[in-house]
């Protein structure tokens, strides 16, 4: 899937004002291999910013059924949902006798 070795089949591309070899000035990539921690939104002056025929960015952040933006960090791109998520779980004691109490301890977020 994808890669350095996709093609493009040119021959049956009837579109029209395709952007090739053009850098598409995403907001923090440092590579061209794929990483959680880059920023994959395009950058205020990027040429497929607003360059859709709908309007709208080109790419996953673009068009009628865009990718929803707002997380915490880059790959995260919608925002958490109003309840309390847990973010961190651990389990205090190894052993647990009979009747005994299960001690944890919980890291959770509240969301406003």
């Amino acid at each position: 899937m994808g890669g350095a070795n996709t093609s493009f089949d040119y021959a049956s591309n009837t579109g029209g004002g395709n952007l090739e070899n053009v850098d598409p000035l995403f907001v923090s990539v440092a590579s061209s291999v794929f990483d959680f921690s880059y920023d994959y939104h395009l950058e205020d002056l990027s040429p497929g910013k607003e360059a859709g025929t709908d309007g709208t960015d080109i790419g996953i952040y673009g068009g009628s059924y865009a990718f929803p933006s707002g997380g915490d960090v880059p790959w995260q791109t919608s925002a958490m949902p109003a309840l309390p998520q847990i973010l961190r779980m651990n389990i205090l004691n190894t052993v647990l006798p009979e009747n005994g109490t299960l001690q944890v301890q919980i890291e959770a977020k509240s969301q406003q």
